[in-house]
């Protein structure tokens, strides 16, 4: 038992430093007594190319070090009970329909939100688990700009240094309030934060602190 939670810490250790937001982990006993683990994330998934030799202690996908232990020994201890282990991307999606390419998308109440590249029309998507798109922003556009989530609100800036807020809801994008509070911002890039009420964001040359409930 103590070896399995070894390695469940370590597989979800694995899904953070890819990139999950969330990492679920659950359980099911069948009638035949087969019981089934199941560990689920959004991070950034496999490519079809890793997934065929991820179970080979040689192939890693950390910089940090050249060999991968944590799956092929969860595979045996599996195999040892006369089980196994299954490793599967849910779906992949091309650059133009979903690549966020300078801040990580954000899960939200089932369903993933993030800004795609210049590629992709520099928009915020809101997006499904099996990939399928839900709605865009249409003509506000965001560039490289930070965005995060807090008490049910979508925070936004774009690369001018317009903040703009919105519903975090699935079913629409409506705007709540559009703000410049950056003037003559030079790539307002930086991940803001978000402390007590306030907001924390700044671009090359200036950082400002806003009061959101005073916006």
């Amino acid at each position: 038992m103590r070896d399995l939670s070894l390695q469940l810490m370590d597989l979800a250790q694995n899904s953070i430093q890819a990139g999950a937001g969330q990492v679920g982990i659950s359980l099911a006993l069948d009638e035949t007594g087969k019981l089934t683990l199941m560990i689920r994330d959004d991070g950034c998934g496999m490519s079809a190319e890793l997934l065929n030799q991820v179970h080979s202690p040689f192939v890693t996908g950390r910089t940090t070090r050249k060999v991968g232990m944590g799956i092929p020994l969860a595979q045996n201890n599996a195999a040892s009970t006369g089980g196994g282990l299954e490793i599967s991307s849910l779906f992949e999606l091309k650059p133009k329909q979903f690549e966020s390419e300078q801040h990580t998308p954000v899960f939200y109440e089932g369903h993933l939100y993030g800004v795609r590249t210049k590629a992709g029309g520099e928009q915020l998507v809101c997006m499904d688990l099996a990939g399928k798109e839900i709605w865009n922003s249409g003509r506000d556009k965001f560039g490289r700009g930070p965005y995060m989530i807090a008490d049910g609100l979508i925070l936004l800036l774009n690369d001018q240094g317009r903040l703009t807020v919105a519903e975090a809801a699935a079913d629409a994008y409506r705007v709540l309030g559009q703000f410049e509070v950056l003037e003559d911002a030079h790539d307002a890039w930086a991940p803001m934060a978000l402390a007590e009420g306030r907001l924390i964001l700044r671009d090359l040359v200036q950082m400002k602190c806003l009061r959101l409930a005073a916006l």
